[in-house]
């Protein structure tokens, strides 16, 4: 399992890129507080080896407005063991089951790939958003990518115009805040 890592942006914000610390409904208590309101909004799970890419796409998805919670986990083994509920996962209270998957194509242990088959593989993972994010331009990987189920293919960096059309595009998996300027 992954150590917590804590990771402060600015002066009011933190993102921690592990949930072994603190359980899903502390976090959410103490994020949505803060903007006047207590729900439970399900996470993002972001698969993504790289902590400088974990840390730009959190950025940018704040920047666009998306308020749901992101959980990052290091490689495709640790999301396949957050999206089956093992380990320290199985409390879906603490670590519930995401509405989105945002998967690194490139990971360590098991690759984006690997992870969307085993999604598309599990009947209960349907509903699962899954959107392939990678820094290399492999038209094939991306026509793999899609037949094998994915919904979306973003190129990273990604900008917050990708996010917002991404948000726009697959409506209703989302909760936003006006964007930030």
């Amino acid at each position: 399992m992954v150590a917590p890592q804590m990771y402060i942006l600015d002066e009011s914000v933190e993102f921690e890129l592990s949930l072994v610390t603190r359980s899903f409904a502390q976090i959410i208590q103490e994020t949505y507080t803060i903007v006047g309101f207590v729900s439970l909004i399900k996470p993002i799970l972001l698969a993504e080896d790289l902590e400088d890419d974990a840390i730009a796409t959190q950025r940018i998805l704040k920047k666009a407005g998306v308020m749901n919670p992101i959980v990052v986990v290091p490689d495709g083994e640790e999301a396949i063991l957050y999206l089956d509920g093992v380990g320290m996962y199985g409390d879906r209270e603490k670590y519930p089951i995401p509405v989105v998957l945002l998967l690194d194509l490139k990971m360590p242990k098991r690759g984006g790939l690997d992870v969307l088959g085993w999604c598309r593989a599990q009947k209960r993972m349907e509903s699962l958003l899954i959107v392939i994010l990678t820094g290399h331009q492999d038209v094939s990987m991306m026509h793999n990518a899609y037949a094998m189920g994915a919904h979306s293919f973003l190129m990273k960096p990604c900008n917050e115009t990708d996010i917002v059309n991404l948000t726009q595009t697959f409506a209703g998996y989302w909760h936003h805040a006006p964007p930030q300027l």
